[in-house]
Order: structure tokens, then C-alpha cells, then sequence
């Protein structure tokens, strides 16, 4: 829907968002706005209009948590491909989420398999590990595989997020694994926090980490971003 109001506010300000064409998704279209910045501990109010229809929803920005390392393991010494592996200590109130994109291949961060965790993954300050298993991409150019590629770059995305984001990524990656039809999950299974539709109005605290796989180098210090 091209002619949609989309209004997001944080309570103090406002703003409509414009709506412009985006070929790196899919559908390639999206609403984007300019003069509201995200901050950690905000609540963010969403309003779309159209028609005789409106929907709402509420979302806020958790803090975000760093990873205390990243590495890469094969599936034995000859092979080409393997697993990367983090490790955090689980110390945010919220929930998490893990997000790869293969450098020079892939246009957006996909959720790792099964990667959407709850914070009771381990005890409060404890050290957590993780396999992150790569995510299945909408409509991939090859058959979809979990492992990574020795010779690629990858960018990790690691997010805290809110529970109704938790509920609403599971959902979905579920209904994919189950239908095998990334387009056209069985949306009323989706968990939704959109008030009068399907899908979700969320807030993350993002670390973005780039990690070549070759030597199993990280940025560990990453590029803080607030979505």
C-alpha cells in the first residue's frame, strides 16, 4: 500500500513518514522518516491510516549488550564451511536476537536459525555460548544451507529486543521451517503486536560486528546502532 498515512511519534514529537522505493527488499517499497533518532529507554508510538482503517502499536528501545567474543569453527579441518560461535554474558532484562548478512551477497541482516533467544538461557551474569546457524534468506539465488563459507566476510547483528518481538520472530521463522514458503507464511499463526493488523512494531539495541571468516577476526568493538 503506496498511500498509506504512517505516523511515528515518541511522545514529545512527531512525524509522517514518506514513502519511497527500496529494490534491496522485498516487496521494494518503505516508509522512512528523518527527524526522529531512536534513544534507549524511549517508547515509540506507530499510526497507520488508510482508508476507514487504522493500526497501532507501541514499542520502546532495550539496552543494548556487547558480545564477549565471536569465532569461527569448521565442520572438520578439510572443509570450506562451518559454524560462527558467540558468547555474551546474559545480562539484559529483554530478550535477544542473532542476525547475519553475507558481505557482497546478501542486501539485509536475516535472523540466524533459531536465533531469537529468551534472557532465562542461563543464569543472570553468566557467560552464554551460542552456534549461529545461518538463517534461511527469502528467495535464495542457491539451495539454502545453515553453514557459512570460510572465504566470505559476514556482518552479525546482535540485538536486544522486547518480548513481543521475541514472540513475533519465533512465530514467523517457524511458520517458514514449517510451510517451506517464506512469502506466504500461515499469518494467523504470527504472534502480532500490530493493533488492528499482522506483523511487528519493535525497538532494538544493536551491536553490528564484521568478521572475516578466513583468520576468524572480529571487530569486537562494533558499531553501536539504535533501530
Amino acid at each position: 500500500i503506496k498511500d498509506a498515512k504512517v505516523i511515528v511519534s515518541s511522545g514529545e514529537r512527531s512525524e509522517v513518514l514518506r514513502p519511497q522505493a527500496n529494490f534491496t527488499k522485498l516487496p521494494p517499497f518503505e516508509y522512512v522518516g528523518s527527524q526522529l533518532k531512536g534513544e534507549v529507554g524511549k517508547e515509540y508510538q506507530l499510526r497507520i491510516e488508510h482508508k476507514e482503517k487504522v493500526l497501532t502499536a507501541t514499542t520502546y528501545i532495550p539496552k543494548p549488550v556487547g558480545l564477549d567474543s565471536i569465532w569461527f569453527t569448521k565442520l572438520a579441518p578439510s572443509d570450506t564451511v562451518g559454524y560462527l560461535n558467540i558468547s555474551f554474558i546474559n545480562s539484559s532484562d529483554d530478550c535477544y536476537q542473532i542476525a547475519t548478512r553475507v558481505q557482497d551477497k546478501e542486501f539485509v541482516f536475516t535472523p540466524a536459525l533459531y536465533g531469537n533467544l529468551m534472557n532465562d538461557i542461563t543464569g543472570r551474569g553468566e557467560l552464554f555460548r551460542y552456534q549461529v546457524n545461518k538463517g534461511p534468506v527469502v528467495l535464495p539465488k542457491t539451495n539454502f544451507t545453515t553453514h557459512y563459507n570460510e572465504k566470505d566476510s559476514v556482518e552479525l547483528m546482535f540485538n536486544t529486543q522486547p518480548y513481543s518481538a521475541y514472540q513475533f520472530w519465533s512465530s514467523f521463522q517457524n511458520e517458514i521451517l514449517n510451510s517451506q514458503n517464506p512469502l506466504f507464511p500461515a499469518q494467523t499463526s504470527l504472534k502480532s503486536n500490530i493493533s488492528g493488523g499482522i506483523g511487528v512494531w519493535a525497538g532494538y539495541g544493536t551491536f553490528i560486528y564484521k568478521v572475516g571468516l578466513a583468520n576468524s577476526t572480529a571487530t569486537l568493538e562494533g558499531n553501536r546502532e539504535y533501530k
